[in-house]
């Protein structure tokens, strides 16, 4: 099993939320929509690291 920082899952959601984030503080997305979008990238990577555990 590889690190997590190592995974492709784990890189796509540090971009998908430093998106959201960056998204949020200029202006490009409104303030809740940003939060939703950072919370279900980060919900999504950790039940998929999960799965990928349970399944060793």
């Amino acid at each position: 099993m590889k690190e997590g920082y190592k995974t492709t899952e784990f890189w796509l959601t540090l971009f998908s939320t430093a998106s959201g984030i960056l998204g949020t503080y200029g202006g490009l997305i409104p303030t809740p929509w940003g939060l939703i979008l950072s919370t279900i990238v980060t919900a999504g990577y950790t039940i998929s690291r999960g799965l990928a555990k349970q399944g060793q």
